[in-house]
């Protein structure tokens, strides 16, 4: 039997050593002698440990080393061998029962599959050989009612609960989402219910906007940037650019939402190879009357499967140099604290927020349990119920042209539901088990699915490209918390 070591990462700041202990979730800076000696400890005997490092450091220091990290290890628990032996989203599949019986929070209604735009990487224009295409499909009224009712006989353990309106565009079917609204505000009684619309927003008039002002909606509205670069990609059926009637539509919400607007209304942006990042940026920054205190969601074209990617030559070069000249001015400005007031700040968070956020309200552990959770992923069904215009249900929007989990007629399907949690699980036994970023990874059922089915390549090589991610991640954090250890007060939950 193989004896393995600490289950540890190790990584270096400018002037200091780390070691990021998987099984408490901790930082621990060390000294340069502990940092190389670490990968030996309780695997080699601490005589051991000096005879292999003698020709390096001299034997007294390596001991007083040893000292302290056996010191270290026994007062804070860290520095274990300790590994998962299996992932597990739930021992008892009793239990899922009960969940998706009582506990359904956030319904998601695709209301129609019809689009009045043609965005060239759209995940529905046939560019992408997994997913659905725009169609005439739309939802009818009684479909949608019976949605709703199913949620709410569902989710009575919920305080809060949540829907969407999902398309295609879908304010092409307004009359329909206020519809929507007004009977479920009918029900939720005391509960609260909060409302979301993902639009590409070109359809937003003052009527709409009225409308969705007074019951609160959140909209996530679709703009990529400055006119010659959201118009590149963003276009109408026509071959127009959707960039004017966008940005009359903002104005709009915010003419009607008032003090609401900073909270209720989202950016979404989708970068291209072909952008420039410091023209997104500085087009925020330069336009805060419209943009100032907008959160920003900033993703990027997904290449997996991708037709439209293939066929652009004009891919920026300088996009490594430009998101190293915006980090930089992230990194002083969250040192300074100044981060929440600089112009162009929503664009930053948006840019670079995600691994902090993920690092800085990570929670302590005395270490791993034998059986663990499998990476990020959901109960499906649970925190999201998509809904098709056919009624069928499906994990999310993100998932779905994948296995359905039930349908309005029948119900959740339990079983299948099940069958995706171990057949998920399954693979995460075979290659995360012994990954440093077990307690961290943000991987779900979206990164490892291909078409309709489970696919080990694309797991691989996303989590690959995640840990590169999170390696670098450890490094800024801790480089920017030597210069100051409140730096990332903004983002702990409390204050979000």
């Amino acid at each position: 039997m193989t004896i393995k070591g600490p289950f540890i990462e190790k990584f270096k700041s400018k002037n200091y050593y780390y070691i990021y202990d998987v099984n408490t979730n901790h930082f621990i800076q060390v000294d340069q002698i502990t940092w190389d000696i670490i990968d030996f400890f309780n695997i080699l005997s601490d005589k051991e440990i000096v005879i292999r490092f003698s020709n390096i450091y001299p034997n007294k220091k390596i001991y007083e080393a040893l000292t302290k990290l056996n010191k270290i290890s026994h007062e804070k628990h860290v520095f274990t061998s300790k590994r998962p032996n299996d992932f597990n989203i739930l021992s008892d599949y009793k239990d899922i029962n009960q969940r998706l019986n009582n506990n359904l929070g956030h319904l998601v209604l695709n209301v129609t599959e019809l689009c009045n735009m043609r965005c060239d990487y759209c995940i529905f224009s046939g560019k992408y050989e997994y997913r659905r295409t725009h169609s005439s499909n739309q939802m009818r009224w009684s479909l949608a009612k019976n949605a709703i009712d199913y949620f709410f006989k569902k989710n009575k353990a919920r305080n809060e609960i949540y829907i969407s309106f999902f398309g295609g565009e879908p304010l092409l079917e307004f009359s329909l989402i206020k519809k929507c609204i007004e009977y479920t505000e009918s029900l939720a009684l005391h509960r609260k219910i909060s409302f979301t619309i993902t639009t590409n927003g070109t359809l937003i008039s003052d009527e709409i906007a009225k409308i969705f002002s007074f019951h609160n909606v959140l909209l996530l509205v679709s703009l990529d940037g400055p006119p010659q670069i959201n118009n590149l990609y963003r276009k109408y059926i026509n071959g127009k650019g959707s960039y004017r009637n966008v940005i009359s539509s903002l104005f709009r919400l915010k003419k009607h939402y008032g003090g609401t607007y900073k909270d209720l209304i989202k950016l979404s942006m989708v970068y291209v190879p072909s952008y420039d990042l410091i023209d997104i940026y500085e087009f925020i920054k330069n336009h805060e009357r419209i943009f100032k205190g907008l959160d920003l969601y900033f993703e990027y074209c997904s290449e997996d499967s991708n037709i439209f990617l293939s066929h652009i030559s004009d891919r920026n070069k300088s996009y490594i140099k430009q998101k190293e000249y915006l980090f930089k001015i992230y990194y002083d400005a969250v040192i300074n604290e100044s981060i929440n007031t600089i112009p162009g700040a929503n664009f930053l968070h948006a840019l670079f927020d995600a691994p902090f956020y993920r690092l800085q309200n990570r929670i302590h552990y005395r270490s791993l349990n034998k059986s663990h959770y499998p990476n990020s992923i959901c109960i499906p069904g649970e925190n999201k119920l998509f809904v098709n215009t056919k009624g069928e249900f499906f994990i999310c929007e993100k998932l779905d042209s994948y296995t359905e989990i039930g349908n309005l007629e029948n119900g959740l399907d339990v079983n299948n539901i099940i069958r995706i949690i171990d057949e998920y699980s399954k693979n995460c036994n075979e290659f995360c088990l012994d990954c440093w970023l077990v307690r961290l990874c943000p991987l779900c059922f979206k990164d490892a699915i291909r078409g309709n089915v489970f696919d080990e390549e694309m797991k691989k090589q996303k989590c690959e490209e995640v840990k590169i991610s999170y390696s670098k991640a450890f490094k800024e954090y801790n480089m920017i918390l030597e210069k100051n250890k409140n730096a990332f007060n903004f983002l702990t939950t409390k204050n979000k």
